[in-house]
């Protein structure tokens, strides 16, 4: 009894402590998508993020998932054996790991990737790496609830964990950890598990965006907040592929009994790169600070300097034209640019043909950033002898757009030479379009159907399919495919991939398709072959939910 007496009273010393100090209860450092290879120059992001953990003295270190690239031992082994140790020779801080499905991919016969079962991989994983938890557990760290969630829990089994933890402890803030965010974020709904529990801070990794992405917290029913990530990121935007971009975010979370402050750092320079995001607790719906609404209407739309113009220049023969704008450096932070594109028809009208979005430099530390932006479009989606309208706009965090800036385009007639590799001005009735049944590696299929002229895309896998010959004549060389669509659609939406189903690999990144009725919309793809000359490549348009749509035209060329 008098042991137990002792404990508690330094427990309430403790608390007490800490609201005199200033000191949190607890520190942690949070880090996710490390992504390691077999080369140590893939650890020296997160030697980085150890460092300042070490400076910062945190009570214990968070990884939120794809730990490794593939399933890679040798990296598992330098990472216990060498890096930890380096930094913590002693007292290390305790560790948590998330388990996801890098970590149990490995490299296939064929040069691609395979899944192991989860049951083996993350065996291997734990052993190597000499994890504590298991894939789903759950621990109590400073007092505080902590419940870690493999990427391929089923929700039923959260939910029942969640509200046991939740009976025993019904005043505490309750830390999930998961590798995915739980639907959509940020437009988290309510097919989470978490939305039935304000109590919870749900700290997740997998889409790789940055922590200086506002869009990374996000408040409604619970908190989400993302862990950052110390690999790349592409990002989805509409109409294009993003380029790949460092990514150097990571945080270090200070949980107070009254308050979270997340702190936001950067690898690059080891310091915090944007303002900590403070989350009063308990958990408040009405007054949570970070609820998206809230943030709209609070937040000032980017704006472009007075007298801001386009710069447009094009090379000769044509092949594509070339937009620059400075930074829109008023009003609030930009996010993205919305780079639209409209044709000039008969009666002198503009109609929207395509949108080409690029992200700021908002990733960027700021001494690393050039305060201008280039967007090339290729010479595919323009007519000889039309008359074409550009207009940019600065487009903040949470949607608000500034006004925005214009320029007139007419190509000239002089066009880079191409060789016609296939045409369809009638592929609803020409190509093979249909739903794949199964794993989205399999080619089993089932017809769409088609309504009023659209065919009805149910969500999932829908494949548009060329002629095979088409591709063996590309022969290896760069390609541009071009394709005309009418969309409805509403968000999530779908993305569109030119992809090689077996071996499974793609000839482009993912473009991001846009929301609502867009009629008379052109996507335009140049691409190198991948795996010239075995790859068929076919138009995937994955992901998102249902919607319906038209095919108007299609074109495959071979390009010099």
């Amino acid at each position: 009894m008098k042991s137990i007496i002792l404990i508690v009273v330094l427990l309430l010393a403790l608390f007490v402590s800490s609201r005199v100090s200033g000191q949190p209860i607890m520190r942690i450092g949070l880090i996710s998508d490390t992504h390691w290879t077999e080369n140590p120059k893939s650890f020296q992001k997160t030697e980085a993020a150890l460092k300042v953990f070490k400076e910062e003295k945190v009570d214990a270190i968070w990884h939120l998932g794809d730990i490794s690239d593939l399933l890679y031992v040798k990296a598992y082994r330098h990472y216990r054996q060498n890096v930890f140790p380096s930094f913590f020779p002693e007292n290390p801080p305790d560790e948590l790991f998330v388990y996801a499905n890098h970590d149990l991919l490995r490299r296939d016969a064929l040069g691609g990737v395979e899944q192991m079962s989860p049951e083996e991989a993350f065996a291997t994983v734990q052993k190597e790496l000499g994890i504590k938890n298991s894939p789903d557990d759950e621990r109590i760290v400073k007092g505080y609830p902590v419940l870690i969630f493999s990427q391929f829990t089923a929700n039923a089994v959260k939910e029942k964990k969640l509200e046991e933890t939740v009976a025993k402890y019904p005043d505490k803030t309750i830390f999930v950890l998961d590798h995915c965010p739980a639907v959509h974020a940020p437009y988290t709904d309510l097919r989470s598990p978490y939305c039935k529990y304000p109590q919870v801070i749900h700290i997740y990794g997998h889409n790789h965006a940055p922590l200086r992405d506002e869009n990374s917290i996000w408040q409604g029913t619970h908190t989400e907040i993302s862990a950052g990530c110390l690999h790349n990121w592409r990002g989805y935007l509409v109409g294009m592929s993003p380029v790949s971009k460092e990514n150097t975010d990571f945080a270090v979370m200070d949980v107070y009994p009254d308050k979270i402050i997340y702190r936001r750092f950067s690898i690059v320079t080891g310091k915090e790169c944007k303002e900590p995001w403070t989350i009063p607790l308990p958990f408040d719906a009405k007054t949570a600070p970070y609820r998206r609404d809230y943030r709209q209407a609070n937040t000032p739309a980017p704006t472009f300097p007075p007298e801001t113009a386009l710069k447009l220049t094009f090379d000769q023969p044509f092949s594509a034209v070339k937009l620059t704008w400075p930074e829109a450096t008023q009003g609030g932070e930009v996010y993205k640019y919305y780079i639209a594109v409209e044709r000039q028809d008969a009666d002198g009208a503009f109609h929207p043909i395509t949108r080409l979005d690029a992200y700021s430099e908002f990733h960027l530390d700021a001494h690393l950033r050039s305060g201008s932006f280039t967007q090339s479009f290729s010479s595919g989606y323009f007519d000889s002898g039309k008359k074409y309208r550009f207009t940019v706009t600065p487009v903040g965090f949470f949607g608000k757009a500034g006004t925005p800036i214009t320029v007139d385009f007419t190509p000239p007639a002089d066009v880079k030479e191409s060789t016609l590799i296939f045409e369809s001005r009638d592929p609803m009735k020409e190509l093979e379009v249909a739903f794949i049944v199964g794993a989205k590696r399999s080619i089993g299929k089932k017809p769409l159907t088609v309504k009023d002229g659209f065919y009805q895309h149910p969500a999932g896998y829908v494949r548009v399919f060329l002629p095979e010959k088409a591709w063996k004549d590309v022969d290896g060389g760069k390609f541009r495919f071009t394709i005309d669509l009418d969309t409805r659609q509403e968000a999530p939406t779908w993305t569109m991939v030119l992809n090689n189903p077996v071996p499974f690999a793609n000839a482009n990144n993912r473009i991001k398709m846009p929301e609502g009725e867009n009629i008379g919309w052109r996507y335009v793809m140049e691409c190198r072959r991948m795996r010239a000359p075995t790859d068929v490549y076919s138009l995937l348009l994955r992901e998102g939910g249902p919607g319906e749509f038209r095919i108007n035209y299609v074109k495959l060329e071979k390009l010099p």
